[in-house]
C-alpha cells in the first residue's frame, strides 16, 4: 500500500516531524516529494512501489494531516497470454522457434484439487520415470489393476509388492510408491496442503519422501499443482530442445541452461510445455 500526505500550508516542522514520527511507528516509511507532500510506504514485507500520478483518494488520518491511500502494487498477470507476451519481450530467439506452438498452449494450468486425484498424477509420475508414455501408460493400468481397479494410498498400502512388481515396476518404483502411501497414511504428507505453500517449501516436503527426486517434483509442481514457473534442467527433452534451439553443444552444463531459462521467470512452466512441444515436432 501507498500513502500519500498532503501537507496543509500552515504546518510548521515541529507538526511535519510528528506526523514523520507516528508513521514510522506505525511500519511506514516516509518519503519527502516536493517539500509539500509526502509517500508513506509500508517497509515490511513490501516487494516493490508502483508510480502514481495523482492518488486515488480512501481518506485517512494520520496526527492533523489528510492521507490519501492508493491502490497497491499489481499483480502479476497469469496464463498463457501473459507468458507469450513475456517471451516476446525477454527472449526473442526462443519466441521466434516456439511460435507456431503458441496456440495450443493451455489458457491456464491444470490443477488437480483432491487428494486422490493428486495421488493418482504423483503415482503416475513415478511410473513414468526414464520411460516413454506408451510404457508408463500401460504399466500404470497394470499397478491399478493391482489395486483392485483404485488407486489410493490405502490400496498402494495392501498392495503386497511382488503384484506390484508383477506389474511392471522396479524394485526403487515399488518401494517409492510404498513410501508415498505411508507418508500420506501417518499424515506427514498432505498433497493437498501443498497448494497453499510457496514453491520452494512445497518442493522440500516433496524431496523428503524416499524415492522422489528433483524430475519428479518438478513434474507434480508443474502438472499436478499447476505452479507457472517451474523449469526442470534433468530433463532430456527440454535440454535436447534447447540445444537445438541455442545451438548449444550437446550435454551443455547445468549453468548455461539455468541461465537462459531464467529470462522465461516467471513463466518457465509455460516455457517448458514449449519445448517439448519443439521436441516432438521435430
Amino acid at each position: 500500500m501507498i500513502v500519500w500526505i498532503e501537507i496543509p500550508k500552515n504546518d510548521n516542522a515541529r507538526n511535519r516531524m510528528n506526523i514523520q514520527k507516528k508513521a514510522l511507528n506505525t511500519g511506514y516509511l516516509v518519503l519527502s516529494l516536493y517539500n509539500k507532500n509526502w509517500l508513506v510506504i509500508p517497509y515490511l514485507g513490501m516487494t516493490s512501489i508502483i508510480e502514481s500520478n495523482k492518488p486515488t483518494k480512501t481518506q485517512k488520518t494520520l496526527g492533523s494531516s489528510r492521507i490519501d491511500v492508493v491502490a497497491s502494487t499489481k499483480q502479476r498477470e497469469t496464463g498463457k497470454d501473459a507468458a507469450i507476451k513475456h517471451f516476446k519481450y525477454t527472449d526473442k530467439i526462443f519466441y521466434t522457434a516456439t511460435k507456431a506452438h503458441h496456440a495450443s498452449l493451455p489458457v491456464t494450468l491444470s490443477r488437480k484439487n483432491t487428494r486422490v486425484k493428486l495421488f493418482e498424477s504423483l503415482v503416475s509420475i513415478v511410473i513414468a520415470q526414464q520411460l516413454g508414455t506408451a510404457a508408463a501408460d500401460t504399466i500404470y493400468a497394470r499397478v491399478v489393476k493391482a489395486c483392485k481397479g483404485r488407486l489410493t494410498s490405502e490400496s498402494v498400502l495392501r498392495t503386497h509388492s511382488v503384484f506390484l512388481r508383477k506389474a511392471g515396476l522396479s524394485g526403487a518404483k515399488t518401494k517409492t510408491l510404498k513410501a508415498i502411501a505411508m507418508s500420506i497414511e501417518n499424515n506427514s504428507l498432505d498433497l493437498l496442503s501443498l497448494h497453499r505453500l510457496p514453491e520452494e517449501a512445497a518442493a522440500e516436503i516433496l524431496l523428503s519422501v524416499w524415492g522422489l527426486g528433483p524430475w519428479s517434483v518438478d513434474m507434480f509442481m508443474m502438472h499436478s499443482l499447476g505452479r507457472e514457473d517451474v523449469f526442470s534442467a534433468g530433463d532430456l527433452g527440454l535440454v535436447r530442445a534447447m540445444e537445438a534451439i541455442y545451438n548449444l553443444p550437446k550435454n551443455s552444463p547445468r549453468s548455461s541452461l539455468l541461465a537462459i531459462a531464467k529470462k522465461w521467470s516467471p513463466y518457465r512452466t509455460y516455457a517448458s510445455l514449449l519445448l517439448w512441444k519443439t521436441r516432438d515436432a521435430t
